[in-house]
């Protein structure tokens, strides 16, 4: 017996002893309580019929963690509002006078929606609106159901699966700007098809993700009617053991340039360290044109106990070009380029994230707004960029080596406040297409200062 039938029955027993006992006037006042009760009953068995009867897809739920998020009672359906604020203060001046930066900027400003349909697919889209513009990050959407065995298909605009630095989204990265040779060598999103897969094989988890891209949101169709082609493909593995973890992986790039009508070319350059410098310290000339290739291959490694973190990178592009294309670009045939980092890292209060081949959200123990004072973290970084070739050719853009020192202050796990201080060396720039420049034996070196306030949701 239900406990709603139970209690009327209960209350129904009760009434007609009262009955029995009472004088006509109590009677009638106890019979109107009885129909009363039966009333109330009916209504109780109605109302529950009634909810069994409605699907569970319309009720909704919600929350705020801290942005708004939406989603069915039966988790078919889900829609997170997201978003990113970064707002820099660079300073930076080099050896040879030629760079002077005293700047801010939004170095992102991002807003997007992302969720799940029917539960199988993921769908993603964000827009960035700093530099006065307004770009299309991710726009995908993800089929990550069972019905093929474990395998995901990503269509649309992401990251090409390269680089644990580059996988790792710019909201939990230890610096404030990537490794060198992520930029320098082009890593970005392009739009095309990836397929996914991962196991776990005595508790070790792999995971491998392969696509052919082609172009971008970025591209105007109008002056680049045949867009290039980049095929990638990346392996990682992980394990846990004794609050250690330890990742391994590999990448692998090859990219054609496409047919372009305003003989639009790449070169390999960065920046010295901070957003806010237009200048590059290092740069090639335009070395590829129409149908010239590029091949990356890199390797990656991390390890992580407790608030203590390493983690280092190593990656080799090989440029295939052909000078009887249009001499102008080529300047030779082969030439090898090379990128590598290590770094170290402690946590103060709180470890950071680690999930499935990149890092994630740190863990902040005490949380400002909770009693507590955040957490903070202390990081190192030895970085290396050769655009040499191993010669100083006509044609090579210079070997990049910086020392980075983080201080990060994570208030909570989505408010960040943190420091940041480069010293960097150049040598055997004889390019001459490095805004910044070099002295005559092709040398400069430069100190870098950046201040970044950040909230994500």
């Amino acid at each position: 017996m239900s406990k709603a039938k139970w209690l009327s029955a209960a209350l129904g027993s009760t009434a007609m002893a009262a009955v029995m006992a009472a004088t006509p006037a109590q009677a009638d006042r106890l019979e109107s309580l009885q129909r009363q009760i039966d009333a109330l009953q009916d209504e109780v068995i109605e109302l529950k019929a009634n909810q069994k009867a409605a699907p569970e897809g319309d009720c909704i739920k919600w929350k705020f963690d801290p942005a708004p998020q939406f989603g069915t009672c039966d988790g078919k359906f889900e829609a997170n509002l997201r978003g990113r604020l970064m707002i820099d203060a660079g300073f930076a001046e080099d050896d040879n006078g030629n760079l002077d930066v005293e700047a801010t900027e939004a170095r992102r400003a991002r807003l997007g929606i992302e969720g799940k349909a029917w539960k199988v697919f993921k769908y993603k889209f964000e827009t960035d609106f700093a530099d006065n513009g307004v770009d299309v990050t991710d726009a995908y959407v993800q089929y990550k159901g069972k019905q093929l065995g474990g395998v995901s298909v990503l269509l649309g605009q992401a990251k090409t699966p390269n680089s644990l630095e580059e996988q790792t989204s710019s909201r939990f990265v230890t610096f404030s700007e990537r490794a060198a040779f992520t930029d320098a060598f082009s890593f970005g999103r392009q739009i095309g098809i990836v397929l996914g897969y991962k196991n776990e094989f005595n508790n070790v988890g792999w995971k491998i993700d392969a696509g052919a891209f082609r172009g971008s949101f970025d591209d105007d169709s109008s002056e680049q009617p045949q867009e290039g082609r980049t095929l990638a493909a990346r392996l990682t593995t992980w394990t846990e053991m004794n609050d250690n973890i330890f990742h391994l992986g590999g990448s692998v790039r090859s990219r054609r340039l496409g047919e372009v009508d305003d003989a639009a070319s790449i070169d390999y350059e960065q920046r010295p360290f901070i957003h806010t410098s237009d200048d590059e310290i290092v740069e090639t000339p335009n070395l590829l044109d129409e149908g010239d290739e590029d091949l990356l291959f890199g390797v990656e490694g991390a390890w992580q106990w407790d608030g203590l973190h390493v983690a280092g990178e190593w990656a080799q592009l090989n440029i295939e070009a052909d000078p009887t294309n249009d001499p102008e670009f080529a300047v030779a045939t082969d030439l090898t380029y090379q990128g590598w980092y290590v770094d170290v890292g402690y946590f103060i209060g709180g470890k950071r994230g680690y999930k499935e081949g990149k890092f994630g959200r740190p863990k902040v123990d005490n949380p400002v707004g909770a009693g507590g004072w955040g957490a903070l973290q202390l990081a190192y970084r030895f970085d290396n960029l050769d655009l040499t070739d191993g010669s100083d050719i006509d044609g090579q853009g210079g070997e990049l080596t910086q020392h980075i020192i983080a201080v990060n202050w994570w208030l909570n796990r989505h408010t960040l406040l943190s420091f940041n201080y480069a010293n960097g060396d150049v040598e055997n720039n004889f390019s001459g297409d490095s805004e910044i420049g070099a002295d005559g034996n092709g040398n400069n070196g430069f100190d870098a200062f950046n201040i970044r306030a950040q909230v994500d949701w």
